[in-house]
């Protein structure tokens, strides 16, 4: 257990996944965040099943009850949790928890990429996504990316157009 709860790196292999790819690898380091770092999520997974005897190819997504019965985790109830920790928030933190869901992480985490400053391009391959369908996600109105256009705009420097009369043949 005290190697498992060293790791600073994990690789996550997909059996099956909605875009059809079938091993499909996924790695994460840590981030220094207990609550929050994905390694340290998952090592706390490995260890909650280990601890319950489960066979090595127990999926993650699998957990054991008070009472020793196997469960599984789904979106449904991972809905359910997000709405609730939303509704504890006071004023839910500007965001109706109706409108908050499971599907929605894979482009909530998009967002909060290209907010940091990640590279689109970058969030693309992190993403697994393999169009740009992740720019219908993204929310253009979001005031970290709209808050300085009006400046960049107007001090975005001289130019001057080129006409017809000014192009040489």
């Amino acid at each position: 257990m005290a190697q498992l709860l060293a790791a600073t790196f994990i690789s996550l292999t997909f059996t099956d996944q909605k875009n059809g790819i079938k091993g499909e690898k996924l790695f994460h380091v840590t981030n220094g965040q207990p609550s929050a770092c994905p390694v340290c999520a998952i090592t706390r997974r490995i260890i909650h099943l280990k601890l319950h005897s489960a066979p090595l190819n127990t999926p993650l997504h699998t957990y054991y009850d008070d009472s020793g019965r196997r469960c599984s985790v789904s979106a449904t109830i991972i809905t359910s949790l997000l709405r609730a920790a939303a509704l504890s928030i006071p004023g839910h933190a500007g965001v109706d928890p109706a409108n908050i869901a499971a599907r929605s992480l894979h482009a909530s985490g998009a967002m909060a990429l290209l907010l940091g400053g990640m590279d689109p391009d970058k969030i693309r391959i992190v993403g697994r996504w393999k169009s740009d369908a992740m720019f219908r996600y993204l929310h253009a109105h979001a005031l970290p990316l709209i808050q300085e256009n009006s400046r960049i705009m107007f001090h975005g420097g001289h130019y001057s157009l080129v006409t017809r009369h000014d192009r040489t043949v």
